[in-house]
């Protein structure tokens, strides 16, 4: 996340770079692979700012902001999390920071605006639905 050096990044896997540093990693979707609703204790969590989870959001969807998100940790539901934003990179931070607190995560690495096309149920503001 936030590759700083672009050219530290290319052609070397991460134990060459650092072989004493643990690596870890967890599954990054599209849209089409996100169930339908929650079951089986999983949950949809929107990181984007709470503005933005006003306007449309994924139904069903727990809104914690990012720059929340290590303060709030307690008041996420127990479960498996598909993480979401606009675009993915601040849900791409949120997972690493979830599953560094031990939370089994999925990235959503998708645009926002794709998931209604993909089946996802959105539910809006009024002002977003005129």
């Amino acid at each position: 996340i936030g590759i700083e050096s672009p050219d530290a990044a290319v052609g070397a896997d991460p134990h060459t770079l650092a072989p004493q540093a643990a690596v870890a990693s967890f599954p990054c979707v599209g849209w089409e692979a996100v169930p339908a609703g929650t079951s089986g204790g999983d949950a949809v969590l929107d990181v984007r700012r709470a503005d933005e989870y006003a306007e449309a959001r994924v139904a069903g969807a727990v809104n914690v902001p990012l720059h929340e998100l290590l303060l709030r940790l307690a008041e996420l539901p127990a479960g498996k999390l598909w993480v979401h934003c606009t675009s993915g990179y601040r849900a791409g931070i949120a997972a690493s920071l979830l599953q560094r607190a031990g939370r089994e995560v999925v990235l959503i690495d998708a645009q926002f605006d794709e998931a209604e096309a993909a089946g996802i149920p959105l539910a809006k503001s009024a002002a977003a639905s005129s």
